[in-house]
């Protein structure tokens, strides 16, 4: 049965490695912890009884890892995008974009025009158009 768990850890690893290539970070970091915590279910389960600190902080770490990793997945979906979202009008002309997000003090964009990030205030938007 040994070789059946060895087996099931190498396609996990596979399929870690494989999400990091393809930018699935999120997938591939909670992958990683699924993975740590099945190797050491039986401490971790003796450590959540007595509220060990170190098990805290390593989920509050985890936690705050998994937050960049989804912020840094999202970055580059919008980076690596060739397809507009969404059609921003300023002014005379339509400019083809991706909706990075909208605030109170205006909106940011990944512009496809010249591949950069830009930020507009409200006033200068005449309409934005959903693709």
């Amino acid at each position: 049965m040994i070789w059946i768990q060895r087996l099931w850890t190498g396609f996990m690893v596979l399929f870690i490695i494989h999400g990091v290539w393809r930018g699935q970070y999120t997938s591939a970091f909670l992958l990683s912890c699924m993975l740590l915590y099945l190797a050491n279910a039986q401490s971790v389960h003796e450590a959540w009884k007595t509220r060990a600190p170190a098990l805290m902080a390593a989920c509050a770490i985890a936690s705050l890892i998994l937050s960049f990793l989804i912020g840094l997945q999202r970055a580059n979906t919008i980076l690596n995008s060739q397809e507009p979202t969404e059609k921003i009008g300023i002014d005379d002309k339509v400019l083809p974009a991706r909706l990075v997000r909208g605030g109170d003090k205006g909106l940011l964009f990944f512009s496809l025009d010249d591949k950069k990030i830009r930020f507009l205030r409200w006033e200068s938007v005449k309409q934005i158009e959903t693709l």
